[in-house]
Order: C-alpha cells, then sequence, then structure tokens
C-alpha cells in the first residue's frame, strides 16, 4: 500500500514516534515498537534521521524490564518478520556511514549499534539454534568507512571506560556487525600494534630508564616470547616451555629458534607450526580419536592425556592464529558451534558420524511408528567402551515413536558434548 503515492504521503510517523519517546521510561507495552518496525517507509533512507535515530534512542533508553520485554517479543518472531526488525536499524546505519555521518550524529550512531545489540540477543535463546544467520547483522559499510587502525585504537583507548555520551562509537564493541574479512583485519591490527607497544616500551625503558624505576632496565622482559627446541623433541619441549611461560607473554612477538641452528626466522616458526601439529593430530599422539573415514577429528570420550595437555594445545592454536600462521586442523564445524555456544544438531553428528547420523535422521523423518519399535532400541547405547543410560531415570527405556526426538538429541549430545571428559 505505500507504494501508491498518496496513501505514503499521509503516513505520519512523527507524532507516535515523540509520544513514545515522551513515555518510554514507563512504557507498558513496548510490543507495539514490533507492529512499528514493520512499516517499509522505516526502510528509507528519508526515515533515517527523522524516524530510525529517535526509535533507536526509545529502545536504547528503555527500562531494564521493557527491554527484556522486547528481546523476548523479538525472540518470539518468525525469522522473515524478525529480519524485518533487523534491517530498519542495519539500513540506517549503514546510511549513516555511506553519508558521513559518523561524528556529526555521534549519539544517533550509538544508539543504532545498541539497538543491533539488542536484536543480536534476541537472535539466540538459551540452549537453541540462531534464528536468522549471523551474517544477517553484517553491515558492509564499516569496512570501507571505519578504518581497521582507527576502530582498534578507539577502542584500545576506551577500553576500561564506561560508555556514556562523551564517548565516540566503538565498533570493536559490537564484532557481530563485522564481516568475516573485516574481523581478521581487525585482529591482525590488534595482534600488530600489540606486539608493537610491547617493543616500544622496551626501547623507552631503555632510553629513558629513570622513568621505569620501579621497573629498571635489566628487569624490563624482552618484547619477544621466544621457544628454543630441539627438532627431535618438538612436542615436548615446546609444551614444557609454554607451561612455564607468563601468559602475558603470550602477546609479544613469537620468535623460534632451534638448538641445531641459532638463526631466528620466519621460517622457523612455519616449521614448528607444520611439524609440530603433524604430530599432534597423528593418531599415535592418542590426544584425538578419528571418524571411521579418518577425515575428521574429536575428543576421546576417555582422554589419555591430562587436561593440560588440551589446555596448552588451545593456546598453541591462539599463538598460531595471533602470529598469522595457516594450521591444519581437522575438526568437524561443529566445534567452532560450540565456541559459540550453539547447541549441536544432528547434522552435526551426520558430519562427524555419517552411519549413525543417518540412522538416526531415518529413525526421525522415514520410519513408521511399527519400524522404530522393531528395531528394539533402548536409551542405554555404548559409547566409548562403556555403557551409557541417556535417560537415567529409566534404564534400558525403549525407543518409541513419542520419544525418538528426545533419544536423537540425548544421543547427539552424548557423541559432540564430550570434550576432554567435559562438556565444552
Amino acid at each position: 500500500m505505500v507504494a501508491v503515492p498518496w496513501i505514503k504521503q499521509t503516513i505520519i510517523l512523527k507524532v507516535l514516534i515523540d509520544l513514545l519517546a515522551a513515555s518510554r521510561t514507563f512504557l507498558k507495552s513496548p510490543e507495539i515498537l514490533l507492529i512499528l518496525l514493520t512499516c517499509p517507509l522505516l526502510q528509507e533512507d528519508s526515515s533515517v534521521i527523522k524516524d530510525v535515530l529517535p526509535l533507536a534512542y526509545i529502545i536504547t533508553d528503555m527500562n531494564e524490564k521493557n527491554r527484556t520485554m522486547l528481546k523476548d517479543w523479538w525472540s518470539s518472531l518468525t525469522p522473515s518478520m524478525f529480519m524485518k526488525q533487523i534491517m530498519v536499524f542495519k539500513k540506517a546505519l549503514a546510511f549513516m556511514l555511506t553519508n558521513g555521518l559518523l561524528e556529526t550524529h555521534n549519539p544517533g550512531v550509538k544508539f543504532l549499534l545498541e539497538a543491533l545489540k539488542l536484536l543480536y540477543k534476541a537472535n539466540k535463546t538459551k540452549g537453541k539454534s540462531y534464528k536468522v544467520p549471523l551474517s544477517t547483522f553484517y553491515v558492509e559499510e564499516i569496512s570501507s568507512h571505519v578504518p581497521p587502525v582507527d576502530a582498534v585504537s578507539v577502542w584500545s583507548h576506551f577500553n576500561k571506560v564506561e560508555d556514556d555520551e562523551h564517548t565516540p562509537a566503538i565498533f570493536c564493541r559490537y564484532p557481530f556487525l563485522f564481516t568475516l574479512e573485516c574481523k581478521m583485519v581487525v585482529f591482525n591490527v590488534f595482534s600488530y600494534i600489540t606486539k608493537k607497544a610491547q617493543h616500544l616500551l622496551y626501547e623507552w625503558s631503555l632510553w629513558w630508564p629513570d622513568a621505569f624505576l620501579d621497573n629498571p632496565p635489566d628487569g624490563t622482559p624482552a618484547p619477544v616470547f621466544q621457544l628454543t627446541l630441539r627438532r627431535t623433541h618438538l612436542v615436548e619441549d615446546t609444551f614444557r616451555q609454554l607451561a612455564a611461560a607468563d601468559h602475558a607473554a603470550f602477546k609479544r612477538e613469537f620468535v623460534v629458534q632451534f638448538v641445531d641452528d641459532r638463526k631466528v626466522t620466519n621460517v622457523n616458526k612455519r616449521d614448528l607450526f607444520l611439524h609440530l601439529y603433524d604430530e599432534l593430530l597423528a593418531p599415535e599422539s592418542e590426544m584425538f580419536m578419528y571418524n571411521e573415514s579418518k577425515t575428521l577429528a574429536w575428543f576421546p570420550q576417555k582422554p589419555k592425556k591430562e587436561e593440560k595437555t588440551y589446555f596448552l594445545f588451545g593456546i598453541l592454536c591462539g599463538l598460531a592464529l595471533y602470529n598469522h600462521n595457516i594450521i591444519h586442523m581437522p575438526f568437524p564445524l561443529v566445534l567452532f558451534k560450540k565456541l559459540l555456544r550453539v547447541k549441536p544438531s544432528l547434522d552435526d553428528l551426520r558430519d562427524f558420524e555419517l552411519v549413525v547420523g543417518e540412522s538416526l535422521r531415518c529413525m526421525l523423518e522415514e520410519y513408521t511408528p511399527e519400524e522404530v519399535e522393531s528395531m528394539e532400541t533402548t536409551f542405554t547405547v555404548t559409547w566409548g567402551g562403556e555403557t551409557v543410560d541417556l535417560d537415567p531415570t529409566e534404564p534400558e527405556k525403549p525407543v518409541t515413536a513419542s520419544n525418538k526426538k528426545e533419544f536423537s538429541s540425548r544421543l547427539c549430545q552424548l557423541r559432540l558434548q564430550q570434550i576432554s571428559g567435559g562438556s565444552v
């Protein structure tokens, strides 16, 4: 209907928005915003300044109870309807950046960021998957209109400062808006700046020792984190030195020296990660188990290595990422889902164990109730050489058409939840 010119001209949202703004602190029905945000006019450039920014302000300045209510209402929407709500503020932010309004309308940009943050939280409820893909929130205009060096510098400068009307828009506090490429650039800029800062501090302590009386030059740590290794004992030497290191040292520039060749080069780092991961991921290391096709690794039900070993493995992964080294990690996608606290699904189990996953899919989607019962499957299964009751309250409970979804969910959790003897 808004495509008809005369109808579009009769729609005036300002009066309603002004009333909402005046009553934002004691609004009794915040769900009215859900209806208002479905208006297609709000996605037009002409509505950004006069309508969308005030709406973002209303949402940001509401009391906590109403903000929670609004988030819950958003969580209850269908994906298509929820997408419309997101696009209102996403397009508005893109408009502000494209037209160079970041500095002149800094408070308005911050209101848009906060509105998108609340929508992002509503996109995922506890124990459930995301309502819309995370890429829905990506604002590509950030990459071209907010220089990564500036974004990281502002974030570092205000790192310990609470946001108020005087602070600028700090985009690094809203990483869900970054595309993958933008996240990589920001991370690389951050690691570069951090490592350079370590070098500067060390040089200043040498140039002006009087300024570092509490930490004299002789006691100032070198601006590098160095591993000195024997090629024949890579894992042993690396893990021993990682375990003994101060975690603050991991932020410094990473260098590797081999005892048979005292030269320090970037090739040494690449050689270390290449050969070290070959050893750690080999079946002989007993750190990981593999699927039947030997293509994907996972964590054993009963690990033979200490938990500390897996912790050091994680540090090693962080060092590789922080120092721009590509490593081969043959883990299924579910590992990265769990790092984001996304609940594993049947598709994740199929990726790792195709036969088991496909059997569950057939049970759920193809088998009749009679066929399910004829399988004589129970909630008692074997995993990791042990018998496990998926329903401890009722051992040997038979799988039926009425509880097959519960059985599938619990089996997926069993197979994919356990990491190093505990959940992620």
